[in-house]
């Protein structure tokens, strides 16, 4: 955990001083021109004066350093036939009675999801005086914490659950994977309700995309007063590979929400649970 929060507190200052920059032109020989700007960094080789702006426009087509930023709570969709034999022999140890959805209840306010995308780059689509629509790919990091509320523990000799005698004050799993996300960002500028104009810097922002990750670590964490702090890292039968389909909505330079709904149930047994998550984009596109 302590390296999940190294890398957060990292990503999220970098990301942070990222969008603090002001506009800043610098000149190198031979004519090559770089731009910083909050929305990302461009370059420009001018030949002259003349072409600097047509080049300058073109660069805009092409933007890179994005960064996407985001903290919610993390939901699961149980959509699992607790009568299929399959289901039955993993929950064997588990008493009939509490074979159901309620025995992975979680605790909601502390089943966390983060979102780091620190290498992303943007296609511009479409540029109109009011309008813009980009296409933007890249890698990141998605973060699973799912505390759960039952003292359920997970085996792998056999691959199954049983009910913990042991009341655990923190019983969780955590899934982390990197990303590859394929998004659609849309914005329109916002108009006064009184009159025509458009209100400066502010822009209705509706997204959507997919996502395809890799769990690159897959491991649960139990706190108890009779064995305290225990990790074990371990695939548990949970999927590897997980797809998501991802939304945003927001106003720009104020508020932004994002939610991602998996494509893929969290298990490789017959448990069908998908993942979903709503929460803040603290930094976006």
């Amino acid at each position: 955990m302590k390296k999940t929060i190294c890398i957060l507190t990292i990503a999220f200052l970098t990301a942070i001083c990222a969008t603090a920059q002001k506009t800043d032109t610098v000149s190198k020989p031979k004519h090559r021109e770089v731009t910083i700007t909050s929305k990302g960094i461009y370059f420009n080789t001018l030949d002259n004066r003349d072409t600097a702006l047509q080049q300058g426009r073109k660069a805009e087509k092409h933007q890179i350093g994005s960064f996407i930023f985001d903290l919610g709570i993390n939901y699961v969709s149980d959509r699992t036939d607790y009568n299929s034999p399959s289901v039955r022999q993993y929950l064997s140890q588990i008493p009939a009675s509490r074979q159901n959805t309620d025995l992975f209840r979680l605790k909601q306010e502390k089943s966390v999801n983060v979102n780091i995308y620190p290498l992303l780059e943007s296609f511009r689509l479409m540029k109109k005086s009011s309008q813009r629509l980009y296409f933007t790919t890249g890698l990141g990091l998605q973060f699973y914490n799912f505390r759960y509320d039952n003292n359920i523990t997970y085996t792998h000799s056999p691959s199954s659950i049983f009910l913990d005698s042991i009341n655990y004050s923190k019983n969780k799993v955590a899934m982390n994977f990197i990303n590859v996300p394929l998004l659609f960002t849309y914005k329109t500028k916002l108009y006064s309700t009184t009159s025509d104009s458009v209100v400066k810097d502010k822009s209705l922002v509706l997204g959507c995309g997919i996502t395809g990750g890799y769990g690159v670590s897959i491991w649960t964490k139990q706190v108890s007063s009779e064995h305290g702090k225990v990790k074990a890292h371990d695939q548990f039968d949970f999927n590897n590979f997980n797809s998501c389909l991802m939304f945003e909505i927001g106003i720009e330079n104020l508020v932004r929400f994002y939610g991602t709904y998996q494509l893929s149930s969290m298990y490789n047994n017959g448990i069908r649970q998908y993942p979903y998550s709503i929460g803040m984009r603290i930094i976006g596109l």
